[in-house]
């Protein structure tokens, strides 16, 4: 971070020059500091934190106990032309969980990452403050060969053919473009 804050204070506009310092600054104040060890394997229709896991949200360290489960939402997932989907899991400072939809796609890099409303704006001197609000812990990539369709939070993990990944996030990742 000193080394960043070294170049950009270089820069010949101080506003662009402190702005783009609090980016770096918001980026490195909200992550997750241990792997969720997401379960996706069982016999269940949620994704359970399989380690109690510690993160920073705005200069806050929030904890979440192992065993919390995620609640999956969003739309079907059929076994063709678009089987492919991706899930995002977050945490706010008050230590919920909440999960994000993508667009299912024909392939992996065919899926629209969900967005993720993880800024707010707080009024004050100089325009404002913007700040995350929620860290990615981590996400869940189905490949739905199976016999049916996927329906979030009713079908089983294990049904033969899903193919559940976990992704499992330490340190600080936004996929999400700027929503205000």
């Amino acid at each position: 971070m000193k080394a960043i804050k070294k170049r950009l204070v270089t820069l010949p506009n101080p506003r662009e020059a402190f702005e783009l310092l609090k980016s770096f600054e918001y980026l490195y104040n909200t992550q997750n500091l241990i792997s969720p060890a997401l379960n996706v394997s069982g016999a269940a229709a949620t994704v359970s934190l399989g380690a109690t896991i510690v993160a920073i949200i705005n200069g806050q360290l929030v904890q979440k106990a192992s065993g919390q489960t995620i609640t999956l939402n969003g739309p079907t997932v059929p076994n063709s032309v678009t089987p492919w989907q991706v899930y995002l899991f977050t945490m706010d400072a008050a230590g919920s969980l909440y999960c994000y939809a993508g667009q299912p796609g024909a392939s992996l890099a065919a899926v629209q990452l969900p967005v993720i409303d993880e800024v707010s704006f707080t009024p004050g001197a100089g325009g404002g403050v913007m700040g995350p609000q929620q860290c990615v812990i981590g996400g869940l990539i189905i490949n739905n060969a199976s016999a049916g369709a996927f329906v979030p939070n009713t079908t089983l993990l294990n049904v033969a053919g899903l193919n559940p990944i976990a992704i499992n996030t330490v340190g600080p990742f936004f996929p999400a473009t700027l929503q205000m």
